[in-house]
């Protein structure tokens, strides 16, 4: 199992190769792909090709984003993903359903190493249910196992900053950061799950062969607590602390405020200071806490000067 795995026992530089990726992630092999066992279910994981498997990854992306037909990517362009070194790939029910869906494209470069990364553009599941069952970890690695055979080592793609849900898959779990904030990335969008506000995004940045980032993947290291951030001052729309490290609350579930004018107004407070910090100061966020207290969960964005963390990388 992941947690009785020290960072001691996994050769980095074999983590993410055919002989190394199954005993450093836990997957066991199946054919054509990847099965694991996940809160006593197991599914299994490939990369799809058919026109068929891209339908069944579709139908994922309606369910999940709530898009209408007109923003689903048709057939003929999933199945382009795999020309520029990426993919489309499926987490499938013990029927074989489709329950989960990633797909990414080769393209871009990566800010810091200056090499060629993966666009990782889309990452749903079928319905609430599959949500929280912990597979978009597992999807994201999978889709990390075949990017670097194709030569990339780094990863990046879009997300709503106040999901929680999504930061603490791309944070807590996978150790990505979130290096570039973006108001209002795609104007509004016709979604069931986003409703109709504005699209402010994080861009996320997985570099996945890192060893720091292989051992929280592999769920050895843990992300800090409140406790370990106790002495972080937390900004607000009208405190805005000029320190080294900062605390940025978003909502604990974004999904439970029915109201688009509540929510617009929210993202309206958070915009005004994530612009502050990662448009006019150079901060980055580095991690996702997200912890219940006397019943009540509090969810926080740790923001640290970029200039400090990026020139370690």
């Amino acid at each position: 199992m992941a947690n009785e795995r020290i960072a001691t026992q996994i050769d980095y530089a074999q983590a993410w190769t055919p002989e190394g990726f199954c005993s450093t992630f836990g997957f066991r092999p199946a054919e054509n792909g990847f099965t694991k066992e996940i809160n006593g279910t197991e599914f299994k994981f490939k990369q799809i090709k058919t026109p068929g498997e891209l339908l069944q990854g579709q139908e994922v992306l309606r369910q999940g984003f709530g898009w209408k037909d007109i923003e689903i990517p048709p057939v003929h362009i999933l199945a382009l993903f795999e020309d520029t070194g990426g993919g489309c790939f499926s987490a499938l029910d013990v029927n074989g359903q489709a329950v989960g869906f990633a797909g990414g494209m080769g393209g871009g470069t990566d800010k810091i190493t200056g090499k060629p990364t993966l666009i990782s553009s889309m990452l749903a599941m079928k319905g609430t249910d599959y949500r929280s069952a912990g597979i978009g970890k597992e999807l994201k690695i999978i889709q990390a196992y075949y990017a670097k055979k194709s030569g990339y080592e780094s990863m990046k793609w879009l997300y709503d900053p106040e999901r929680g849900e999504n930061a603490s898959v791309n944070m807590r779990k996978l150790g990505a950061r979130a290096e570039e904030f973006w108001p209002d990335k795609y104007g509004r969008m016709h979604s069931e799950v986003f409703g109709g506000v504005p699209t402010d995004r994080f861009r996320a940045v997985w570099r996945y062969t890192e060893p720091d980032v292989i051992n929280r993947a592999a769920g050895i290291s843990k992300p800090p607590t409140m406790e370990d951030l106790k002495d972080v001052a937390a900004a607000t729309e009208s405190d805005l602390p000029e320190t080294d490290k900062v605390l940025v609350e978003i909502s604990a579930n974004i999904d439970s405020i029915k109201s688009d004018e509540e929510k617009i107004k929210r993202r309206l407070k958070l915009r005004k200071i994530l612009s502050h910090y990662f448009l006019e100061r150079n901060y980055i966020a580095t991690e996702f806490i997200s912890e219940k207290a006397e019943g009540t969960r509090k969810n926080y964005y740790l923001l640290e000067r970029a200039n400090a963390i990026l020139t370690k990388t």
